[in-house]
């Protein structure tokens, strides 16, 4: 599909994407408490975080987020129903565009 993308838009058809990690993945906080003391404003708590060297810094958070990561919320059923109804036309114009089958969208 990269591959494909790439002819689209007229680059180099061969270029080596990188795969990286999942970035701001979407979970449930295990324990609210934790997750409340990760986002809370607090000046006292962002001069001990900026204190730390970034290096350990991103270890820290990493760690956290792994602790902390709960099950993915659900979408509500309905939601979802509402959302595939205003989005079909679009949906079917674009597999129409782009010439791959989206029906596991609809």
């Amino acid at each position: 599909m990269l591959r494909d993308l790439c002819r689209f838009l007229g680059v180099d058809e061969h270029f080596e994407f990188e795969k990286v990690e999942a970035q701001n993945r979407s979970s449930m906080p295990k324990f609210q408490v934790l997750g409340k003391v990760a986002t809370v404003e607090s000046k006292m708590k962002y001069r001990i975080w900026y204190s730390i060297p970034d290096s350990l810094r991103k270890k820290i958070r990493n760690w956290f987020s792994v602790l902390n990561e709960g099950k993915k919320p659900e979408m509500d059923p309905l939601m979802r129903k509402s959302l595939t109804d205003i989005y079909r036309e679009d949906i079917l114009a674009l597999q129409k565009l782009i010439g791959h089958d989206l029906t596991s969208w609809l």
